[in-house]
């Protein structure tokens, strides 16, 4: 197949329509990102900042550095370290819009797939976090974008740029390999005599980038493998149906759009020499079914289909009253509305309260209020998980003042999780001596064995439990703030460690680093 007749620039209007939908997605999560504190996984990828390498246990390094950037600018402001995933999100919002436009749609294809992605409550939801979500929905996006463009011009530097994109996208999540790997066999599949020889070097120059990644994961004996097998057993996953079903809610009304797009792709003459997308979105979709995933997952492969859906809704409201179309819009704005305080954190926190508590009776058959504990709550625990980590910070460190010089010496700081640790790594004291854990990545420059002195315990394991681990161990504190997930959280003293404390700690670290 030859390459199409070279598309324009979309007109004037049509980027300034697009740019306004960007820029409300900007304007709804700057008003929400600054109303609660930072979320354990923050903390986590700001302490994984502070120890910059070329690859983690869980992940690549390009989140870590941007925390750590950011930290350069300002350590303490919980807006700046959102700017950027907002702005990624925001850019995604664009890229939706874009595509319409080159899948052939006009200004109200535009305007339907940017306000579904606009009001989607999954793209809401983690539109805004600094974690790698919100950065692999745009990589994702950006290589299916720039791969259709390709596919519409054969122009070798769109191939190029998708190329990158992906490479990007490698360093933020391994994830993202998934979806390339779907991408070309959709290709070779159904466009196979759309690729010039020369296409190999395209994605061999913009395969560089991952290099210095692929190397460390090699020099550490691939440790991500290991990770994977550590999660499987240290996570509940949904099983094929819940995860469907997952997929199908995800976008709330937005379902309206992707799945016509996915139709569209799939059957409408206009579309289906697009296929490939939709081949690529129902593989990784089966993969992640059959592997066990989470909702987020597959998130990046949905802007297409909202792009090529915003085309047949175009097409089917173009002779159609008005009516339909403003309904078609309402369908997405309307429900959105309502549930935004449960999406994103708009409302001061004692308004939420009130807000969830007028909502409880509505939400008795979702786990909106459930936390990891079971039990359901005032809050979600995605909120829940924004308070109370200075306040715990600042408690470890008020027990450690307590404590004499002779406790004090060779003292080691110990924790069974990565979000309390990642919370004293961020707002501990200066004084304070440093956090090591047995969990996560955070593992690669924790103690490897621990240290014969005392240990400071910070854990919810109760008394009893700890007990078995130390000669004499003291109960210093409790955390209690009922509305915040680490409430709960103990400080123990432990007065000469036996054997059973450092077996423990080796055999939960050896998981994660193998030795």
């Amino acid at each position: 197949m030859t390459a199409e007749k070279e598309q324009p620039v979309p007109p004037r209007s049509y980027l300034l329509l697009i740019l306004l939908f960007s820029g409300l997605k900007l304007l709804l999560h700057f008003l929400a990102n600054s109303n609660y504190g930072l979320h354990s996984d923050e903390l986590y990828y700001i302490s994984l900042g502070k120890h910059l390498q070329w690859g983690y246990l869980d992940n690549g390094p390009f989140t870590p550095a941007v925390a750590a950037f950011i930290a350069q600018i300002n350590e303490s402001s919980t807006f700046l370290y959102r700017l950027l995933p907002t702005i990624f999100s925001a850019a995604t919002v664009c890229l939706a819009g874009l595509a319409s436009w080159y899948l052939g749609g006009g200004r109200l294809a535009i305007a339907i797939s940017c306000t579904a992605m606009l009001c989607s409550p999954a793209y809401l939801a983690t539109g805004y976090f600094l974690q790698p979500v919100a950065f692999e929905q745009f990589f994702w996006t950006a290589g299916a974008f720039f791969l259709l463009r390709f596919f519409q011009t054969q122009r070798l530097f769109l191939l190029l740029i998708a190329s990158a994109s992906f490479a990007c996208g490698t360093l933020n999540k391994y994830s993202v390999i998934v979806y390339f790997v779907a991408l070309v066999a959709g290709l070779l599949i159904y466009n196979r005599k759309d690729f010039k020889p020369a296409a190999i070097w395209a994605v061999i120059a913009a395969g560089l980038l991952i290099i210095p990644n692929l190397m460390w994961q090699i020099n550490n004996d691939l440790p991500f493998l290991r990770y994977l097998t550590v999660l499987k057993e240290k996570t509940v996953e949904p099983n094929a149906g819940e995860f469907l079903l997952q997929q199908l809610l995800a976008h709330g009304s937005g379902l309206a759009v992707w799945s016509a797009g996915l139709i569209s792709l799939l059957f409408w003459p206009a579309l289906r020499r697009y296929r490939f997308l939709a081949f690529a979105t129902l593989l990784i979709i089966a993969f992640f079914t059959i592997s066990g995933g989470k909702i987020y997952y597959t998130l990046g492969a949905f802007p297409l289909l909202f792009a090529a859906g915003s085309v047949c809704w175009e097409k089917l409201l173009c002779k159609a009253p008005r009516f339909w179309t403003y309904n078609l819009f309402c369908l997405h704005l309307l429900p959105v509305l309502v549930a935004l305080p449960a999406i994103i954190p708009v409302l001061p926190l004692h308004h939420m309260f009130g807000y969830f508590k007028a909502v409880a009776p509505y939400t008795a058959h979702t786990a909106l209020l459930e936390w990891p504990d079971g039990n359901k709550h005032d809050l979600p625990a995605f909120y829940a998980d924004m308070l109370g980590w200075p306040e715990l910070s600042a408690q470890v460190d008020s027990a450690y003042k307590t404590l004499n010089q002779t406790q004090k010496n060779d003292m080691m700081i110990v924790t069974d999780g990565y979000a309390v640790t990642a919370a004293l790594s961020h707002f501990k004291k200066p004084d304070l001596p440093a956090v090591h854990t047995c969990d996560n990545s955070i593992t690669q420059w924790s103690a490897a064995d621990p240290e014969s002195g005392n240990v400071l315990l910070i854990t919810c394991k109760s008394q009893a439990d700890v007990s078995r681990l130390a000669r004499k161990t003291l109960l210093l504190n409790t955390f209690t703030q009922p509305h915040a997930i680490g409430h709960g959280t103990k400080t123990y003293l432990l007065i000469r460690p036996l054997p059973a404390f450092s077996d423990w700690y080796k055999s939960e670290r050896k998981k994660f680093v193998g030795r």
